[in-house]
């Protein structure tokens, strides 16, 4: 029986406070903002995982395991298997129709 390797990934809402000194509101988030350009101090810290917000469930990639156990090429990508911004999963048909749409341009 063929081995797959799946990377799986979904969206979680990560929180956290920090301090900016800044001459005014606007000044403070444009300094969270630029921060996603420079160092990322700010949001470095930024580690408290809301796991009840998990969402967004999908196969980023798979591929096949070969005797030697390294994977291929992937088969296909981003197969996505729950409703957008939800955890409900889609139907069997509906993720299959996905997968068959990835096969055919693949």
């Amino acid at each position: 029986m063929p081995t797959f390797q799946l990377t799986l990934a979904h969206d979680v809402s990560v929180y956290g406070t920090v301090e900016v000194e800044a001459e005014n509101y606007a000044a403070a988030i444009e300094a969270a903002r630029a921060d996603l350009d420079g160092p990322m101090q700010l949001w470095d810290g930024i580690t408290d995982t809301d796991w009840s917000t998990s969402c967004r469930f999908r196969v980023v990639d798979i591929y096949t395991i070969d005797d030697e156990g390294m994977g291929q090429v992937p088969l296909m990508r981003n197969i996505t298997l729950t409703e957008p911004d939800e955890s409900t999963p889609l139907s069997a048909e509906q993720v299959l129709a996905s997968v068959t749409a990835a096969r055919i341009t693949t």
